[in-house]
Formats: C-alpha cells, structure tokens, sequence
C-alpha cells in the first residue's frame, strides 16, 4: 500500500477511536460544509511531503509529510465558537501523538503542531480550527510503498 494512503487510514482510525471525536464523522476527504444536524466534523488531508536526497541507489527515502486535521464544531449563542471546538483539538492532538498503531507502522508525528483558527458566523455559529503535524516515515526508493 503507498505509504501516504496508509498514514491517512491509521490517522482516521485512531481519531476515530477516540470517544470525544467519534460523536461526529472523521473524514478523509476535503469537505468543508457540515451536513445539517452535525454538531462536529474532523476532516483529514495531506500536504506537501518531501523526500531527502538519496545518496545512492537502494538507499531508504525518508519523509517528512505534512498532516493537518481540520477540526470544526457548532455552538450556540453562550458559547464562543473556540471554545466549541477546543475539545477536539485537545482530544485529537492526544489521540495522534499516543498514537501505537501509528508509531507501530513506523509514523512518527511530531507532537509541536502549527494551528490556524478559523470563525463562521451564520446562522449557527461555527468554530474551525486546522492542527498540522510533520510526520516522519520511511520508504524503498524503488518505490512509495509503506
């Protein structure tokens, strides 16, 4: 399996294990809209990856990868919509830094994210927040595969 699809699948299922995020959908896909009723969404995606440079031929290639988690959550008028999301960026950083089935497949994320906060002002208000991580990880350089 190419080693990116993998570090995106171990990603959802520990977020999705854990009892704070699983109220709403974990998602690998870039979906910015909540569907009516949901009162939270994680949205998983890539960034950039870059190899370093292979000093001869066989050598491993070693990553870092870019991850951001998308965090976002309705809140009614008593609260304030960072507030609304803090939960999940807590629970979701816990969940990813003690990742076993990350760190057992040879995914090392690193624990110091960048995160950028968002607000939406509509109807309902909307607190969104994105948390990237570097992940570091291996592959042949005869190919991606994990």
């Amino acid at each position: 399996m190419f080693a990116h699809q993998q570090l995106l699948g171990l990603v959802v299922a520990s977020l999705s294990a854990d009892p704070v995020l699983s109220s709403g959908p974990v998602l690998r896909q870039r979906r910015r809209a909540m569907a009516e009723g949901e009162q939270q969404l994680v949205v998983v995606g890539l960034g950039r990856s870059l190899a370093q440079t292979i000093v001869m031929r066989g050598a491993p290639l070693d990553w870092q990868t870019i991850l951001a988690v998308e965090y976002v959550a309705r809140c009614g008028a008593s609260l304030n919509p960072d507030e609304a999301v803090a939960p999940l960026i807590t629970a979701g950083h816990a969940a990813l830094v003690g990742s076993s089935a990350l760190s057992a497949a040879g995914f090392q994320v690193d624990p110091n994210p960048t995160i950028d906060w968002d607000q939406q002002e509509a109807d309902e208000r909307i607190g969104a927040c994105t948390a990237q991580y570097v992940v570091r990880h291996r592959t042949s350089d005869a190919h991606l595969n994990a």
